[in-house]
């Protein structure tokens, strides 16, 4: 039977940590808050490393994610200037950079990450914003400590981070308008997941 457990930040609100030994449970977190919170409109901007996308060229690499996508989604790959250097592999060369995606497509892209060696960040956000979060998006490749920052996630609807530090959670963020009904929709989560 699965579990999720949902684990508040007492000292930052709109924060918490969602766990499961369940890959599933934890890669629906993002459509479960999509769905009740009604955001099917709004849109998606992420950020993806996955380890086994490096040994690719960068025309090549994140084919998965960028199906999951869509074909209306802007996305790049974004391949890092790395020194020639003999006996030397780089792990975090090539970085997926996504915007103006549909939310539904957020679960989809964690489902390939949960539990894997990669690292994830999801923005959900009112269209109209979509220039500023994909530039916040954007200096994540160069700048990681920006996932956690409140630029982002005073931007979007909510913000999750995968890390893979961590394979059994996820991340939530929510900006202060937000966080009652981002909470009430993890609640609602945990009990579905209970019945499993």
């Amino acid at each position: 039977m699965a579990q999720l457990q949902v684990t508040p930040d007492l000292l930052t609100p709109g924060r918490w940590t969602v766990r499961s030994d369940h890959p599933g449970a934890l890669a629906g977190v993002s459509d479960a808050i999509v769905q009740t919170l009604n955001l099917q409109n709004e849109a998606l901007a992420a950020w993806a490393l996955h380890y086994d996308e490096q040994d690719m060229h960068s025309e090549d690499a994140y084919a998965r994610e960028r199906q999951e996508l869509g074909i209306h989604a802007q996305s790049l790959v974004v391949a890092l200037p790395t020194p020639a250097r003999a006996h030397t592999v780089y792990i975090d060369r090539l970085h997926l950079l996504a915007q103006a995606a549909p939310p539904a497509a957020g679960s989809r892209l964690a489902g390939l990450y949960v539990g894997s060696a990669g690292d994830l960040v999801l923005a959900v956000h009112h269209p109209s914003v979509t220039m500023q979060v994909g530039g916040t998006i954007a200096q994540l490749p160069h700048d990681r400590t920006l996932r956690d920052g409140q630029r982002l996630v005073g931007d979007s609807r909510f913000v999750l981070v995968y890390d893979r530090e961590d394979p059994t959670a996820v991340q939530v963020r929510a900006p202060q308008p937000m966080a009652m009904p981002v909470q009430d929709a993890l609640g609602r989560l945990a009990g579905l997941v209970a019945g499993w």
